[in-house]
């Protein structure tokens, strides 16, 4: 069973399971630098509540989805975040961006990118800093393969040497027992 076959069939619910954030290579290499992924994202107050009025306040945070495959759909790399420790810090509201209606009545719930549900969360504000919620970094090796290609090693070396990261599941640089 190939990797991604894998990662279609998981999905962990409830608050320990983690958070995937997908990025491209660019934004990964700025995440990694600024040890940050800054609120890129931009709700209305009343579309993250289902309640509120039109027009309110809108509120900046962090896109993040429950289902690996989908954070893959947005870029080539993606960041696994510790949910139950996230929710120590930030507000985390579930968010279903392609709802046709109430966001709590699940038989409108709408299909994204791909023809599949995104299982939205969406963290308020900036998540910083990454490193003290950060499990690991995903890669496949197909992605992993076309970085090589297609840029200098001396660009790509905060990414493709983090301790962190893994290619199809596994670690490529074994971990520091003592850091």
């Amino acid at each position: 069973m190939r990797y991604y076959e894998i990662l279609q069939t998981r999905l962990i619910e409830g608050r320990d399971a983690p958070l995937y954030h997908g990025s491209s290579v660019a934004g990964a290499l700025s995440i990694l630098k600024g040890d940050e992924i800054w609120a890129g994202t931009q709700h209305q107050k009343s579309a993250l509540s289902g309640l509120g009025r039109k027009g309110d306040a809108p509120v900046f945070g962090v896109s993040l989805s429950r289902n690996m495959r989908t954070a893959f759909y947005f870029g080539a790399a993606v960041f696994e975040i510790d949910q139950r420790r996230l929710a120590q810090n930030y507000k985390i509201i579930p968010f279903d961006y392609w709802s046709a209606g109430n966001p709590k009545d699940i038989s409108k719930r709408g299909k994204g990118p791909g023809n599949q549900y995104e299982y939205e969360e969406f963290c308020v504000g900036s998540i910083k800093p990454l490193r003290r919620y950060l499990r690991a970094i995903h890669m496949t090796s197909r992605s992993l393969a076309w970085i090589e290609e297609s840029f200098p090693s001396s660009t790509c070396g905060l990414l493709l040497h983090h301790p962190l990261l893994k290619v199809d599941g596994k670690a490529l640089v074994p971990a520091d027992i003592n850091a």
